[in-house]
C-alpha cells in the first residue's frame, strides 16, 4: 500500500503561547477558550477545565477547525506525549502552546486520517520518538515525518465509515455507563436530598468526625509489589481506575499515603475534576489524594462517597478553592464541612442499590472491553491494508 509522510498531507499548527497572569479561569468578554492535553481523551475532545486567554494572542490559523486533530506534544508524562482526538464539531477557541495541530488536506480522507492517531503503530512509533529524544517531546518533524498508509481517497472513506461505525459502538456503551452514574446520583438526591441544604432535617456532623484520615493498619513487604494509585489513572465522576501501576513497597516515601479496602480517597488538588475512588484493594496513593476511613455505625462508605461526588458539593469546594493558581483544598476546610448523617438502615439500602448498579456496569465495561478489542482488531487490519 502506498504511504505518504503526515507533512505531505497535513498542515502543522503551533499552539498558543500566553503568560498566566494573562489567562483567566472563567469565561469573558475578549477571552477565548484553550484546550490543553487533559482535555484529549480516548472518548474524543473535552470541554471542561479550561483556560480563556485574550482574543489578541490568538492568531485565525490557531482557531480550531473541524476535522483537526490535537496532539499533546510536550509533558512531563511520557504516557500524554502523543495523545491526539479530532475536533469533530466547531469549537470557537484554540489550544496551548504544549500542543500541536494537524488539519489534514484535501489529498486524505479527514476521518480515516483522525484514525490513524488512534492505532497502537503510533502510539508505539511516538513514545520510541519522545523517549529518545531524552525529553517528553514532539518535534515538528516527528510528526511531519510519520508514514501513513494512503489507498485512494474512496477506500479511505469506506475504511474510516467502518472504523467509525465501531466507534460509534464503543461510545454508546460508555455513554450507557455515564447514565448509571446519573442514576445513583439521581437516587441519592431522592432518597436524602440535597446534602448541602439538608432538607430532610439529618443530624450534621463534621468529616472529621464520621470519617478521619487515621493511620493505616496496611502493612507491606519491602519486596512487595503494591498497587500504586495517581491522580491522572481515575476517572472524573465514576472513580473508574485504569491502568493499575505496582510497585515496590519499600519506594514508599513521604510523598504516599497508605490506604485501606474500605477506604474512600478524595482528590484535595483540583477538587472540580470530582475523582473520588472506593479502593477494592489496599496500596499506596500520591499524597493529593486523601484515605477517609468511615467510622462503622456513623456513616457507610457508598453514602460518603456520593455525597462527595455530589454536585452540590463539588459545588461548593470548587468555590472555596476560586482563584487559586493551583487549586488546592485546605484540609482544615475540609475536615470541619458539615455533613448529613442519615439513619443507617437507610445508608445500608442506598449501599445495596450502589452494589446492585455496580455488577450491572461491571458487565457493561467487560462488553465495553471486547468492543475495545474488536475496534483495535479493526484498526491494524485497516491500516495493514487488510479491511
Amino acid at each position: 500500500m502506498k504511504t505518504s509522510k503526515i507533512g505531505e498531507v497535513a498542515e502543522q499548527v503551533r499552539g498558543v503561547t500566553y503568560a498566566k497572569k494573562d489567562a483567566s479561569s472563567e469565561e469573558q468578554e475578549g477571552f477565548s477558550p484553550i484546550l490543553r492535553a487533559n482535555n484529549i481523551s480516548e472518548d474524543g475532545l473535552g470541554f471542561d477545565d479550561l483556560v480563556y486567554v485574550p482574543d489578541n494572542k490568538i492568531s485565525d490559523k490557531q482557531r480550531i477547525q473541524i476535522n483537526d486533530v490535537l496532539i499533546a506534544a510536550s509533558s512531563g508524562s511520557i504516557q500524554v506525549v502523543g495523545k491526539a482526538a479530532q475536533a469533530r464539531n466547531g469549537f470557537g477557541g484554540s489550544f496551548g502552546a504544549f500542543c500541536k495541530v494537524l488539519r489534514p488536506s484535501s489529498e486524505v480522507n479527514a476521518h480515516y486520517f483522525a484514525h490513524y492517531f488512534q492505532t497502537p503503530i503510533y502510539r508505539r512509533t511516538v513514545s520510541a520518538l519522545a523517549e529518545g529524544a531524552n525529553i517528553n517531546n514532539l518535534r515538528n518533524e516527528h510528526l511531519n515525518n510519520l508514514q501513513i498508509p494512503l489507498p485512494p481517497l474512496e477506500e479511505q472513506k469506506r475504511i474510516a465509515g467502518i472504523l467509525d461505525a465501531a466507534d460509534i459502538l464503543r461510545a454508546k456503551r460508555r455513554e450507557a455507563l455515564a447514565k448509571l452514574d446519573d442514576l445513583l446520583q439521581s437516587t441519592f438526591l431522592d432518597l436524602f436530598g440535597d446534602p448541602v441544604t439538608n432538607p430532610k432535617g439529618w443530624e450534621v456532623k463534621t468529616l472529621k468526625e464520621v470519617a478521619p484520615a487515621k493511620s493505616s493498619k496496611a502493612s507491606f513487604q519491602p519486596n512487595e509489589l503494591v498497587w500504586h494509585l495517581n491522580l491522572d489513572q481515575i476517572e472524573s465522576q465514576s472513580g473508574q481506575v485504569f491502568n493499575k501501576i505496582y510497585d515496590l513497597a519499600s519506594e514508599a516515601g513521604s510523598s504516599t499515603h497508605v490506604f485501606d479496602t474500605g477506604n474512600v480517597l478524595y482528590s484535595k488538588l483540583r477538587p472540580y475534576l470530582n475523582k473520588v475512588v472506593c479502593p477494592d484493594s489496599s496500596g499506596i496513593a500520591t499524597t493529593e489524594l486523601v484515605p477517609l476511613r468511615p467510622i462503622p455505625g456513623q456513616i457507610d462508605r457508598s453514602y460518603l462517597t456520593y455525597f462527595l461526588r455530589s454536585q452540590q458539593f463539588v459545588r461548593w469546594v470548587s468555590n472555596a478553592v476560586a482563584g487559586a493558581k493551583m487549586p488546592r483544598v485546605s484540609m482544615k476546610v475540609f475536615w470541619n464541612h458539615k455533613l448529613p448523617t442519615p439513619p443507617p438502615d437507610l445508608q445500608h439500602h442506598f449501599a445495596e442499590i450502589v452494589s446492585s448498579v455496580e455488577e450491572q456496569k461491571a458487565k457493561m465495561r467487560k462488553h465495553l472491553e471486547q468492543l475495545d478489542d474488536l475496534f483495535a482488531s479493526l484498526q491494524q487490519r485497516a491500516f495493514r491494508g487488510d479491511l
